[in-house]
């Protein structure tokens, strides 16, 4: 919930600017549409983290790709 929380919290701030160049009917379009795309992304992330018994998205990075690779994707 909180990544989802933050990933829309920031993308709401960018909605007026967006809708007045793409105009409503395609706005909509896309927001149904990257909507859909982020609840699949969640969804894969929520599976995954399961699976490894991750408490975080760090552990999951970690233990799925390894300490380098988790340094490398997490730009530290």
């Amino acid at each position: 919930m909180n990544v989802s929380n933050a990933a829309m919290g920031t993308g709401v701030l960018a909605f007026p600017l967006a809708y007045k160049q793409a105009g409503w009917l395609f706005g909509t379009f896309l927001t149904l549409g990257y909507g859909v795309i982020m609840t699949i992304t969640l969804i894969i992330i929520a599976k995954a983290a399961r699976q490894y018994d991750a408490i975080s998205y760090q552990d999951l990075l970690g233990q799925m790709f390894g300490p380098k690779t988790k340094i490398f994707l997490m730009c530290e």
